[in-house]
């Protein structure tokens, strides 16, 4: 059963030959853009005007890739994206130094669910740079794995319940991990480096299930974290930068 919607992405892409801008580091210039006078709003952020961050998951979400950084709004019709678009587009070029090429985009978002088994092996996909807090005695004694593959369900099912898609049974989907490697880091945030570890973890993992536009699960998605990515045919999963903290 295919179901879907449409999100609103910009994709910045980076100059090329230039180091990196990962969407972690994005979303710092966003947020101290304007010399003490905010280009974007709070609620930009998901936070209010007091900086506190609102409840539930936010909408706007900063992502990229190796080649490009960018804004998605999971909804496809949130103000606070349209009025991003240029701010945003202004301070990556500001960054290098030089003009930027942009593309907004409309991709499909949603799921095709397959009951009867016709994925032959199942539908392969990455998994990049999930964020798993370990709050909770639960999550604290669980083996890396297995709580990565529960949170990837979980996820999942999260995204599939707020936009409409169908939640398809865990034995239908037959989420599989083949590929799994996990690391620890100390949590930081605008305040400083946190006394918090968190559980990074990237894996290839196959499924019953094909999964259009972008997809996220774990820990500080609205951050870039945790997309859940395409694997296309002769891909090898790649692993993060070292790093001792994960900001």
């Amino acid at each position: 059963m295919i179901q879907c919607t449409r999100q609103s992405l910009l994709r910045i892409r980076l100059p090329a030959g230039r180091q990196q801008l990962y969407p972690n580091e994005f979303r710092e210039l966003l947020a101290r853009a304007g010399d003490g006078n905010p280009l974007l709003p709070s609620a930009f952020f998901h936070c209010g005007p007091d900086g506190v961050p609102l409840p539930g998951k936010p909408d706007i979400r900063i992502v990229g890739g190796k080649s490009w950084v960018g804004i998605l709004d999971q909804t496809g019709r949130n103000p606070l994206f349209d009025g991003a678009v240029g701010a945003a587009t202004r301070i990556v070029a500001q960054h290098y130094g030089q003009p930027v090429t942009i593309q907004v985009e409309a991709p499909k978002f949603g799921a095709n669910i397959d009951a009867e088994g016709g994925f032959s092996g199942g539908r392969g996909y990455f998994v990049r740079d999930m964020a798993i807090k370990r709050r909770g005695k639960g999550r604290r004694n669980m083996d890396d794995r297995e709580l990565a593959r529960r949170i990837l369900l979980d996820g999942i099912g999260e995204i599939a319940n707020r936009y409409g898609f169908d939640v398809p049974p865990e034995s239908t989907l037959n989420l599989r991990i083949h590929d799994f490697r996990c690391i620890g880091l100390r949590l930081g945030t605008t305040r400083g480096v946190t006394n918090e570890y968190v559980s990074l973890v990237n894996a290839e993992i196959t499924m019953n299930c094909d999964l259009s536009g972008i997809w996220q699960a774990g820990s500080l998605q609205s951050r870039g974290y945790g997309r859940i990515v395409p694997k296309i045919a002769g891909a090898t999963m790649k692993l993060s930068a070292p790093q001792e903290v994960l900001s």
